[in-house]
């Protein structure tokens, strides 16, 4: 858990956002992916009730946000 964390960026070259990673960490408002990620598990950000995630257009971090509804905004690194 983070607790003082609002923003956080996931780096080009991590490909994996894992179970649990921020699991109630509910001051996040913001997470930002790279196009690198190819895999977030479905338990990732659960806890966090006011989430945005900042990714690529057509990429994996957008599908995951679209399909597990969760609030999207493009980026472009």
């Amino acid at each position: 858990e983070f607790d003082c964390l609002k923003k956080v960026v996931i780096p080009n070259g991590i490909c994996e956002i894992k179970d649990d990673a921020f699991k109630d960490s509910k001051n996040i408002t913001e997470i930002y992916i790279a196009p690198s990620v190819n895999k977030i598990a479905k338990t990732a950000f659960d806890g966090i009730d006011k989430l945005t995630i900042y990714a690529e257009k057509g990429s994996y971090a957008e599908k995951f946000a679209v399909e597990n509804k969760i609030n999207y905004k493009n980026y472009t690194t």
